[in-house]
C-alpha cells in the first residue's frame, strides 16, 4: 500500500501528548487565536472549560492564565498598569531627635509663681578667715565671721506650639495615620528640642564661664600632635567649686568631640598600657566615664531641625556639678526654673473651616539660668 513519506508535522503530530490533544481540541473548539483565547473562554464556565479538557480542572486553569497573559502582552499591558498601590497599614515613616541632654546639666525646679528671688551664698566666706586662738586665760575674745549673701532673681518666659487638624482630613486619613496623635506629638517635641537648644547654647558659650580653656589649633585632639586631653580636662575640674550637699560631676561632649575623645591614643593608653593603636580598646562612654573620673558622661547628639548638623555643636566638652536635690545650701552651675507644669490642649473649633477643626496646642513658661559660675567649666574647640 502506497503511503504519503513521513515529514517533521506528520511525526510531531502523532506524538502528541494527553495534554497538547486537550489543547488543540480547546483551541478547535473556540476557533480563535491564541491571543484571544481569554475573552473566548469566558463564554465558558468552569464546569464546561472542565469537561471540555476531560475534566481536568489544572490545565483548564492554566490554559486561562496563559490566554490572559498572551492577550496582556498583546495589548503592551505591563504589571505596574494592572496594579494600584495601596497604604501600607502597618508601616509608617518618621525620624526620631530625643537624645536629648540639657536638663542632665540644667535640672528643672518647677516653682509656682512666674519669677522669685533666690539667697546665694559667696564663696569663701568660710575659708577667708582671720585667726581663731584665743588667750588661754578666757579674757580673750574670738574673732567674729560675719555672714554675707546677695539675691539673685529669674523670670520665666512663655514658651507655646500650636498646630490644626481639620475634621476632613481625620475622616479622610488612611488606617496608619492618626492626625490627632500625630500633631500633639509634634507640638510637644518642639518645645523639648527648643528647651535642648537653649541648653546647649547657654553651657556652650565661653562668655558665660570663668573657667575656660581654649584649645589652640595646634594641640586640638584630632591633629597630628594629639594634644593633651586628659591634662586639659584635669585643669577644668581643678578649678571647679562644689557646694556643701551632695552633687553630681557631669560631663557633656559634642559628638565629634566624644568620637575624637574615644579613639585617642591618652585614653587607649590609660585603658591599655602599651595597647597597639592599630588595634584600639574598645571605648565606651561608660569607660570614659571612669577614664575622666566623673559621675555622669553624655553626648550631646540631638541634631538641628532639618539638618545634619548638632544643636551643641560640632567642638566642645562641658564639666560641672549639678545637686543630686535642688534644695536649701546646694549648689549647681545652672537650673532650669518653671512656672507649674507643660500644659496640654486639645481644642475643639466647629467654626473653623467646612467641617471644624481642632486645635493641638502645648505650653510651658521657664527660663534656664546660671546660678554658680564656679560650679562649671568649658573647654572650647578641642577639635577641629
Amino acid at each position: 500500500m502506497n503511503r504519503p513519506p513521513l515529514t517533521h508535522g506528520s511525526i510531531v503530530k502523532g506524538q502528541r501528548t494527553p495534554e497538547g490533544r486537550r489543547y488543540q481540541r480547546l483551541k478547535a473548539h473556540l476557533g480563535l487565536k491564541y491571543s484571544t483565547y481569554k475573552k473566548a473562554a469566558r463564554k465558558l464556565n468552569k464546569k464546561q472549560l472542565a469537561k471540555l479538557l476531560s475534566k481536568d480542572d489544572e490545565m483548564a486553569q492554566l490554559h486561562l492564565a496563559n490566554a490572559a497573559a498572551a492577550e496582556l502582552m498583546e495589548r503592551g499591558v505591563t504589571t505596574d498598569q494592572v496594579h494600584i498601590d495601596a497604604v501600607i497599614n502597618e508601616l509608617t515613616i518618621a525620624y526620631a531627635n530625643d537624645e536629648f541632654v540639657g536638663t542632665r546639666a540644667v535640672p528643672v525646679i518647677e516653682r509656682d509663681v512666674a519669677s522669685d528671688t533666690y539667697f546665694k551664698f559667696p564663696k569663701g566666706q568660710d575659708t577667708d578667715v582671720p585667726d581663731d586662738t584665743v588667750d588661754l586665760d578666757g579674757e580673750g575674745e574670738p574673732n567674729r565671721l560675719r555672714r554675707k549673701m546677695t539675691t539673685d532673681n529669674y523670670v520665666v518666659e512663655n514658651r507655646s506650639y500650636k498646630e490644626y487638624v481639620n475634621r476632613t482630613e481625620i475622616d479622610n486619613q488612611d488606617m496608619p495615620l492618626d492626625a490627632l496623635f500625630d500633631a500633639q506629638d509634634l507640638v510637644l517635641r518642639g518645645l523639648e528640642y527648643k528647651r535642648e537648644k537653649r541648653i546647649a547654647d547657654l553651657l556652650m558659650l565661653g562668655a558665660n564661664h570663668t573657667n575656660k580653656v581654649t584649645v589652640a589649633a595646634a594641640d586640638r585632639w584630632d591633629t597630628a600632635s594629639g594634644g593633651a586631653p586628659l591634662e586639659v580636662i584635669d585643669e577644668i575640674k581643678r578649678n571647679l567649686f562644689k557646694g556643701p550637699s551632695e552633687a553630681r560631676l557631669v560631663c557633656i561632649a559634642t559628638k565629634k568631640t566624644h568620637d575624637v575623645l574615644r579613639r585617642h591614643r591618652d585614653v587607649v593608653n590609660t585603658i591599655a598600657p602599651g595597647g597597639n593603636m592599630n588595634q584600639p580598646a574598645r571605648v565606651t562612654q561608660a569607660v570614659l566615664r571612669d577614664v575622666l573620673e566623673v559621675d555622669e558622661y553624655f553626648v550631646a547628639a540631638a541634631r538641628e531641625m532639618n539638618t545634619a548638623t548638632y544643636a551643641w555643636g560640632t567642638s566642645g566638652l562641658w564639666l560641672g556639678y549639678v545637686a543630686n536635690t535642688p534644695q536649701r545650701r546646694t549648689l549647681s552651675f545652672a537650673y532650669t526654673f518653671q512656672w507649674g507644669q507643660l500644659k496640654r490642649w486639645l481644642i475643639w473649633d466647629e467654626a473653623a473651616g467646612t467641617d471644624g477643626r481642632y486645635m493641638a496646642r502645648a505650653t510651658r513658661k521657664d527660663v534656664p539660668k546660671i546660678v554658680a559660675t564656679d560650679a562649671g567649666g568649658l573647654i572650647i574647640t578641642p577639635n577641629s
